[in-house]
């Protein structure tokens, strides 16, 4: 009777065991899932930078001058008196020597890779574009502002 009873302890044992062994393989997996979830999730929004542009009379100010490449979104924000606008243009051209056509930078022979179009004094716009590592000038291209120092230089890592 006591080697029928040890032998019904040991299966015992062996089943809890093997329960426990399969709650911590189950847990183990749910917690590799939840990390390789979250460093997914990290390496998204690592490819989406957000930089803040301040636009005056007639300066443009950058919260970071370079990026990684991927998606940057630009947000401009016009504390200027004046309407503004803020074209991205791949070159590695100093950003004050881009020839111009009368008051306005010539885009023809340009690379421009986008803008956030023409807005208001006192409000904000934004702009995302898909930048490859390189060189870039960012401008206020309205009569008269490239001239008046409305340029800035931004790298793409």
């Amino acid at each position: 009777m006591l080697l029928a009873s040890t032998g019904v302890l040991s299966l015992a044992l062996v089943a809890c065991s093997s329960d426990a062994d399969a709650d911590t393989e189950d847990a183990d997996t749910e917690a590799t899932a939840t990390a390789s979830a979250e460093a997914t999730e990290a390496a998204g929004e690592a490819a989406e930078t957000e930089i803040s542009a301040t636009l005056s009379e007639f300066a443009i100010e950058l919260s970071a001058a370079s990026a990684p490449a991927g998606e940057v979104t630009f947000t401009a924000e016009n504390t200027g008196a004046l309407p503004h606008e803020l074209a991205v243009i791949r070159s590695d051209e100093a950003p004050d020597s881009l020839l111009l056509d009368g008051a306005m930078v010539d885009e023809s022979g340009l690379d421009v890779i986008g803008e956030i179009e023409e807005f208001a004094a006192g409000t904000s716009d934004s702009g995302t574009f898909n930048l490859e590592a390189g060189n870039y000038i960012l401008i206020c291209n309205i009569a008269g502002h490239y001239q008046g120092g409305m340029f800035t230089a931004f790298v793409v890592e």
